[in-house]
């Protein structure tokens, strides 16, 4: 029995590094003040997104995500770091997390990914959101209206080290125009 065990756990842990060897990339989008009723992969009909309906066809979708706070900067600092707005010390915006505050770039720059961001940051401090800074998109939410999108600095990033796995944030602003921008 044991030797059989020992069979099926060698077997797990070889199929285990094979799937770890083919690390994925990983490419978040981010849109201000846009929610799962707008987007038709999730069955919404308030915007027309063929081209993130086709990459949500292609790979994994994050469909269950509940925030703390419905404030730009909270909301992304706790995506980031995984940490309630109080425990990461971003509660209100133009607040700043933790210096010592771990986030996405530091757990997965650990696991060998360049991590980087296009578009609008709004986190801080850098030491807490360690993000490579890739050109292409506005990272202005008040300015009305924003300036076109540029992919060259994105398609740059994602062609780079071909060897090394990427998380590229695109963090959009372009759903906050409807409404009221900035704060």
């Amino acid at each position: 029995m044991i030797r059989i065990f020992l069979l099926l756990l060698f077997i797990a842990l070889g199929q285990a590094g094979e799937v770890l060897a083919k690390r994925p990339n990983f490419l978040i989008i981010m849109a201000d003040d846009c929610t799962y009723n707008d987007l038709p992969l999730y069955g919404g009909q308030n915007a027309k997104t063929p081209n993130i309906d086709r990459l949500a066809r292609q790979g994994l979708t994050f469909n269950r995500a509940y925030l703390a706070e419905a404030m730009c900067q909270p909301c992304r600092a706790e995506l980031m770091t995984g940490q309630y707005p109080l425990h990461n010390g971003c509660a209100w915006n133009h607040s700043a997390s933790q210096p010592d505050v771990k986030s996405m770039p530091h757990h997965l720059g650990a696991l060998g990914y360049r991590v980087g961001i296009a578009g609008k940051v709004h986190v801080k401090p850098a030491a807490a959101f360690p993000f490579e800074s890739v050109d292409g998109f506005d990272p202005n939410c008040v300015r009305n209206p924003t300036r076109a999108h540029e992919l060259d600095g994105v398609r740059s990033f994602m062609a780079r080290d071909e060897g090394q796995p990427f998380c590229l944030v695109v963090a959009l602003v372009e759903p906050h125009v409807p409404w009221v921008m900035g704060d």
